[in-house]
């Protein structure tokens, strides 16, 4: 079968970069936080959205991993910055305001930084039901 459109455009690596860099980063930040290295699970999924192309629809998920990842290894201006790009992109705001009920950012829920990201989440009108658990209907 041939590939033409969107599909052929998968196959290309874009801006230099290996097309599945940021994959591989993601996956080997999931096995750090798995395996309870919070400093590894920070550098790689640093790495995975630096990686990631800018035009991603995915990109906003690695942003906030990364946000995640820096908050539970203490790199507090580190988290804020990935959620405040996050939000400067525009891509998808609704992604950050879920840091609020992330127990991750429980080290930095107090901070003036986090807090003012966060108050830019809240303008957003947002419906959030607890489910079940740490499931959340947003």
């Amino acid at each position: 079968m041939r590939c033409f459109g969107r599909c052929a455009q998968r196959r290309r690596p874009r801006s230099g970069r290996a097309w599945n860099e940021w994959r591989t980063r993601f996956a080997a930040g999931q096995e750090a936080r798995q395996a309870g290295d919070v400093e590894a699970y920070a550098a790689e999924m640093a790495a995975a959205a630096r990686a990631m192309p800018a035009e991603h629809l995915n990109r906003p998920f690695y942003q906030y991993h990364a946000a995640r990842a820096a908050a539970l290894s203490g790199r507090n201006d580190e988290a804020v910055a990935w959620l405040r790009l996050a939000w400067d992109e525009g891509i998808e705001s609704l992604m950050i305001s879920f840091a609020a009920f992330d127990a991750a950012f429980d080290g930095i829920r107090d901070g003036s930084a986090f807090n003012e990201v966060m108050s830019l989440a809240s303008r957003m009108e947002l419906d959030v039901r607890l489910l079940r658990g740490s499931v959340y209907l947003i």
